[in-house]
Parts: structure tokens; sequence; C-alpha cells
């Protein structure tokens, strides 16, 4: 667990972040990418076996959504946290929907 002084850090960046610095954007992904990781790896235990999506691309997807957002609205690492495992959820839940799509037939 990376200690305070990476917390204060990654809630600076998220802040500068929020007023659209795209340098803190570039920052911050390095920084919270093991966080990240390991909420995608718990979110994908309770998934099917045989998942097509795996744990890297899952949080690529993530990052891509909130980092990609022009607002992020995260104050803290805690809010970002929760951010990204609710974008993680959207993730699945988006895959599950167009799998079970693909086989209803036309």
């Amino acid at each position: 667990m990376p200690d305070s002084f990476d917390t204060a850090q990654i809630t600076g960046l998220l802040e500068r972040c929020n007023s659209g610095d795209a340098a803190a954007r570039d920052q911050l992904t390095p920084l919270v990418y093991a966080e990240l990781k390991s909420l995608a790896s718990r979110a994908l235990r309770g998934e099917r076996e045989g998942h097509t999506l795996q744990t890297t691309a899952l949080v690529n997807e993530a990052c891509l959504r909130l980092l990609g957002q022009r607002n992020l609205d995260a104050g803290n690492r805690a809010q970002f946290a929760a951010l990204a495992a609710q974008a993680m959820r959207r993730i699945l839940v988006d895959h599950a929907r167009r799998r079970a799509a693909a086989k209803r037939p036309s």
C-alpha cells in the first residue's frame, strides 16, 4: 500500500486533472495503475470462467473512460478508486450485454 506522500501526490494530480491539466493525467496513470489492476482483478473474480476480458484490458478501458473525461470529478484517491470500480462494473455489464445480444437470433 502506497504511503501518504503518494496519496497526497495523487490528490494533487487529481485536482490538476479537474482543472484540465493534460500533463497531470499522464503523470497520474502510472501512479494508480497497480491499484486499478487490483480492482480489476477483484471485479473479474465474480465473472464466468473463460471470460474474454482480461485484467489489463479492463484496466485500460477504465483508464480511457475515466481519464478521458473532461471533468474527472474525483477529489481524492478514495473517490478515484470508487469511480474506477464503478467504471469497471459498467464495462463488465456492457460486455455481458453485447455477448448476450450476439447470441440472440436475428
